[in-house]
């Protein structure tokens, strides 16, 4: 994960952010476990790279559509796009 001092952004890999996104899943069942009501987490991730589409709209569709995979696919699910 690298961060753009000068531009305030984040930048990274879809599978490291998928590293990251199973970690903040196995904190999040650890530290809510004992809560009276369940509840499920499902992420979808989407990546640019210098062949992707340069829209901001392209992206967000692109991550979208991997959460309704997540969704689709059971309860607590990752799901990377592409």
């Amino acid at each position: 994960i690298q961060r753009h001092p000068h531009r305030g952004t984040v930048t990274t890999t879809a599978p490291a952010a998928q590293v990251v996104m199973q970690r903040v899943l196995h904190n999040l069942k650890e530290k809510l476990q004992n809560r009276a009501h369940p509840f499920t987490i499902s992420v979808g991730i989407a990546a640019m790279d210098e062949n992707s589409d340069p829209r901001l709209l392209s992206l967000v569709k692109s991550a979208d559509d991997a959460l309704y995979k997540a969704k689709r696919n059971g309860k607590n699910q990752i799901w990377v796009a592409g």
